[in-house]
Order: structure tokens, then sequence, then C-alpha cells
């Protein structure tokens, strides 16, 4: 850390420290610096890092460099490490900054293009509402009144299905039913497609998965969890989705571009939670447009599953409450994602 001529790690870690490729390696350094110096190496890389915004930081900057700083400070919770008042002070600012364009009010004034561009860099820095940390949390796993289910406020992003991929969840036939492995043995699936791009977004809805998949990926995650966790019932999501005010989660008024991410107006898959007003009447975020959900169901008699919410390639009708759609378990497209239902919980 340049205590010692010629031996300066920074020149090269800061070129990487919200690179995908590169996620472990800067998770797990801070534990290295306080194993050889104790808290003062860490709090010089900690400083580094915040020295890294300009004098006057847009939205954006300060949203990646609040998605490295909880990157880095999150595995020295082991440690009992706290950094220093000066430093977290400046950290819980950016932090606030960068997290309040998922917020009603810290969204109002800004455009959507914007809240994009810092969803995206806070995203690739590490957002902390997506922490393992925080996966179980009552607030992100919402309960829905008269079904004895919780219902996640959020889709599943990429960054929670890579785990899934990087733990070898394609190779192991536990995870799958019987159609499901054969399948993905037919068709030689490793990974979702196009699956080097979507690691570029780490907080958008993980799509390209067929629902063999997305049922893979449930039971293992129930492994892992310690949770029972499946696909939503059409009842279920029916019940999360449908406001008492209108047709749409969010009630009666059209879709707008600030209520939904739908008919091709950003023309891809936006970070997860990033249209509040458009939530629906429980809290629950992008029931309506970025992407299909898929749902346990199928259509009686036949080999297709239900799929509801509409997509960003979608015409509005397609976001109401009501509308559904039918498709066949081994499609993968890039319009349609999952979330998951427990009906057990701590």
């Amino acid at each position: 850390d340049g205590e010692q001529e010629g031996e300066d790690f920074w020149p090269l870690l800061k070129q990487q420290l919200d690179n995908p490729q590169w996620r472990e390696t800067v998770e797990l350094f801070p534990g290295t610096l306080f194993d050889e110096g104790g808290k003062r190496r860490v709090d010089k890389l900690l400083k580094r890092v915040l020295e890294l915004r300009s004098p006057n930081p847009d939205l954006t900057e300060d949203a990646r460099i609040a998605g490295i700083m909880g990157r880095l400070l999150q595995p020295m919770n082991a440690y009992h490490y706290k950094p220093p008042k000066e430093i977290d002070e400046i950290y819980q600012q950016v932090l606030n900054r960068a997290t309040a364009i998922f917020t009603i009010d810290g969204a109002r004034g800004k455009s959507i293009s914007n809240r994009i561009e810092s969803a995206e860099a806070l995203g690739r820095g590490g957002d902390p509402r997506l922490s393992k940390e925080n996966f179980a949390k009552p607030e992100y796993f919402i309960e829905v009144p008269g079904t004895g289910w919780r219902l996640r406020k959020f889709l599943v992003t990429v960054q929670e299905y890579q785990e899934f991929v990087e733990q070898e969840g394609y190779q192991e036939s536990q995870w799958w039913d019987q159609a499901g492995w054969t399948t993905q043995k037919t068709e030689k699936w490793k990974s979702p497609y196009d699956w080097d791009e979507q690691l570029q977004h780490p907080t958008r809805p993980v799509v390209y998965v067929s629902w063999f998949e997305a049922m893979a990926y449930c039971r293992w995650l129930s492994d892992q969890k310690k949770l029972s966790l499946c696909l939503p019932s059409e009842e279920l999501w029916q019940k999360a989705a449908t406001s008492s005010t209108g047709e749409y989660p969010w009630g009666a008024n059209k879709p707008t571009p600030e209520l939904a991410n739908f008919n091709k107006k950003v023309n891809s898959p936006t970070p997860v939670g990033l249209y509040p007003d458009g939530d629906g009447p429980l809290g629950h975020c992008d029931l309506a447009g970025n992407v299909w959900e898929w749902q346990i169901d199928s259509v009686p008699g036949e080999d297709r599953m239900v799929i509801r919410g509409g997509s960003w390639s979608d015409k509005g009708e397609a976001l109401a409450s009501a509308f559904r759609s039918y498709i066949k378990c081994d499609t993968r497209q890039e319009t349609i994602g999952f979330r998951v239902a427990s009906d057990l919980f701590p």
C-alpha cells in the first residue's frame, strides 16, 4: 500500500474496483490488509476510494463510490471493523444520496436516464439493497395478507443468479426436475444466454432463463438460505399486484415512463426497483414492466407455463394486473425473468 518503496497495489486496484471479473478479489482484499497491518491499512484503503470523488461529484459518480465502499466494508464485519468517524460520515452522505433514487422523494426531479445510469454504477460497485445479508429481511420479503406467503420485493438479479452458475448449479442434477435436466443436457446450457453481457449489469433482473432454470434456482436457493422458496403462484402474484384503486399495481393511472419500463422506451431491462412510483400496493417493485415473471402454474392440459407483468418491450395494456400470457417451459427470452416466494419465514 505504498508504505514500502515499489510495493503499492493502488495503481492497479483502483482500475478494477467495479469490474465484475474482480468482484471476489476486491471484496476479500480489505481482509488481507487487516491481517497485514490492522485497522490502519484498511482506513487508508477506504480513504483512497473516497478521494476518487471529484470536487463536485454528480449522482452517478457518488453511486459508484457508494457501491464500492459498501462492498469493501461488508466482509470486514467479520473482523468487527468500523471505519473512523471522518470516513464513515462521508460514506453515509454518499450512500444516502445514491440510494435515494429508489424512493419516491429521491427520484422526483431526476430523469429516468440519470437514475438508470446511477443505478447501473451503484450495481457495478455493490448495491446494498441486494447484499446477501439483506436477502431475507422482512422489508424485502413482503407478506401478502391472507395467503400465508411472502413475495420478494425484487426480481432475481444477475448477481444473485451468478452464484447459482458459479457454484455449478447447471452441473448438479439434484436441483432440476427430470424434464428440466434432460432439456438442459440436450441444449447444453451452462448459464443463461448472453451471460457475459448480462454480467456487466449485476442488478438488472436475470433474463434468458427458462422455467426449468428458474425452478432449479429456487431449489438451490432454498438449500442455501434454509428457506422454502419457489416461484409464486398466479393467485399469490395477483394479490400482490392488485390495487384497490385501479387496474395497474400502482392504481388507475395509465403507464408512463415514470411508473414502469415498457414499450421499448429504454429498450432493455433496468436495475430492479428503479420505478418507486410504480410499486405495487404492498411495496413490491417491477410488478408491471421490466420483465415478465414466470409463475409456478401451468396451463391446464398443456406444457405451457403462465407469465405475468409485461416487459420492457410490451405496450401499456400488458402491464395491467389482470393481464396474463403463456409460454413453453424451455423458452429463454430477454423479456422473461422471475422472483421468488416463501411460505416459511423466520
